[in-house]
């Protein structure tokens, strides 16, 4: 049953690549018990990670607003309550991306945010919120917060 949801799943690209073929297939050898450790195992050191930095982020960044999801690897950020009505999140997303930076722990940072503006069906709604991926390393989420911070308060000097 699995080999025909996997062949059908593939069925609908026109050009499955390598790597999911070997992972689909590698399913195949896996009991239904070790699937669902495995999930397990996925889902508590994604929630630790996503709890641990919406803590930090709001421990950082007073009034942020942080989102709480329960199946997904990234969290919303709404910057509402922290900014003024001028505030969109496609300028700051642009300005992290090209010329935000800032240096900690001997390094320089920016962030990579995706904004929620296409999100909704009124731009509005996601005008002050963005998605931060948890695609890092633990010692890179954790400096996240510092960066934010930083990378927000520059950008409101920014012309």
């Amino acid at each position: 049953v699995l080999h025909k949801k996997v062949v059908s799943e593939y069925t609908a690209n026109l050009c499955a690549n390598v790597i999911g073929q070997y992972i689909f297939s590698s399913i195949l050898e896996l009991s239904k018990n070790d699937l669902l450790k495995w999930y397990k195992q996925q889902r508590d050191y994604y929630s630790l990670l996503m709890n641990d930095l919406k803590t930090k982020l709001m421990y950082t960044i007073p009034g942020i607003i942080v989102s709480n999801p329960e199946s997904a690897i990234y969290l919303v950020l709404d910057f509402k309550n922290i900014t003024n009505d001028n505030f969109e999140i496609t300028k700051f997303v642009e300005y992290c991306a090209t010329s935000g930076e800032c240096s900690i722990d001997g390094g320089n940072y920016t962030l990579l945010l995706a904004p929620m503006t296409g999100f909704y069906s009124d731009y509005n709604l996601g005008r002050t919120q963005a998605r931060i991926a948890i695609v890092e390393s633990e010692n890179n989420l954790k400096k996240v917060p510092s960066v934010l911070s930083k990378l927000l308060k520059d950008f409101s000097k920014f012309p």
